[in-house]
């Protein structure tokens, strides 16, 4: 089946040489020594002897891999050699994939893209999480790592929700928070943190019971310290206001006698 919509990466003095079908929709034509360069999973996997030893026309292409479902609904790519051949099993029931085909291709085209530098744009949690499910599985964590600051610049939208949804507490920085770390992101990990001790409940809630709830002791425990630095800077405040129409008075009252005196 020829694929509706064709991505092709050039490089100077290289032909691409690998072919990667996604759905049978979507297919790539990219470099083996630029996923090799960056990614410990296809370093591994893309001449392993068990795909070497294999004789199969791959046409103008040393290495084609294809998406296959797994039984869990999510998905993988395999080389074209090692595809089970289900088509003649009319026992196969079809896997059915987790989620939408179309989000599956748009995250797996802005992953493709950081391995050729592309500055990517993150939609919402849900596109930050996936791509980043897909650095983790083909072990690409440091090259995502290392877009993520261009990718934070230009997500304007995204940076904007950070700030919407502090104001609802915590129901999703703590899943942010996880993120950062496993993408060893200090920029993300820094706003996150800052919307997460920085929110002020609009209900009585002292320092000393404030939780934030991660299953991380250490980042649970970072909150709770910042949060309590934040009442304690926050009271300090308050008392200088208070204290700020006392002065005021007792300055006019020096003023006014000083008035006093120059007349007598």
């Amino acid at each position: 089946m020829e694929p509706t919509n064709l991505v092709v990466y050039t490089l100077s003095n290289h032909d691409a040489d690998v072919k990667l079908k996604i759905f049978d929709e979507l297919e790539f034509h990219v470099h083996s020594t630029v996923l090799k360069t960056h990614s410990a999973f296809f370093r591994r996997f893309l001449d392993s002897p068990d795909k070497v030893s294999k004789n199969q026309n791959l046409g103008k292409f040393k290495y084609v891999w294809v998406s296959v479902i797994d039984e869990d609904g999510s998905w993988s790519l395999i080389d074209v050699r090692n595809q089970p051949n289900e088509t003649n099993d009319a026992e196969v029931k079809p896997k059915k994939l987790k989620g939408s085909k179309k989000r599956h291709e748009k995250v797996f085209s802005q992953f493709i893209g950081v391995f050729y530098g592309k500055v990517w744009t993150i939609k919402d949690d849900a596109n930050l999480e996936a791509i980043t499910e897909l650095a983790d599985y083909y072990c690409a964590l440091p090259m995502l790592s290392k877009s993520l600051p261009g990718a934070l610049s230009t997500s304007i939208q995204y940076a904007g929700s950070l700030l919407l949804n502090s104001t609802m507490g915590m129901r999703n920085q703590n899943k942010r928070l996880e993120l950062a770390v496993k993408l060893r992101s200090p920029e993300l990990f820094r706003d996150c943190m800052i919307y997460l001790v920085g929110y002020w409940w609009y209900y009585s809630k002292t320092e000393e019971s404030f939780e934030s709830n991660n299953e991380n002791p250490q980042i649970n425990a970072l909150a709770t310290k910042l949060h309590a630095q934040i009442c304690v800077k926050i009271c300090a405040t308050n008392r200088k206001l208070q204290y700020i129409p006392i002065l005021s008075k007792r300055r006019e009252d020096r003023q006014t006698k000083a008035k006093i005196d120059n007349l007598s």
